[in-house]
């Protein structure tokens, strides 16, 4: 049986406050301990960009998960592909 896989080719973070944020990054496999994947409690200036390039190969039920210190202040995009495994 035939599942779905994708490969994350980058992950942008954007500050969209006036005043400095936090966050984390973690890559979870499917059952497994989510990694952390960025660096820890990584800060962003006001108004200021992450680009995260390196890829990431995500199975069927695998995650990318995260956080950030004030809800609503950080906004992300995540770009890939998606394939059959």
């Amino acid at each position: 049986m035939k599942g779905r896989a994708a490969i994350v080719k980058n992950i942008r973070v954007a500050n969209t406050d006036t005043s400095a944020r936090t966050f984390n990054l973690w890559f979870k496999l499917s059952g497994g301990t989510a990694r952390l994947i960025s660096a820890s409690a990584m800060s962003l200036g006001a108004g200021q960009l992450a680009i995260d390039d390196q890829e990431i190969t995500l199975g069927a039920a695998d995650q990318i998960l995260g956080d950030a210190s004030v809800a609503n202040k950080l906004d992300y995009v995540i770009s890939g592909i998606e394939r059959d495994a």
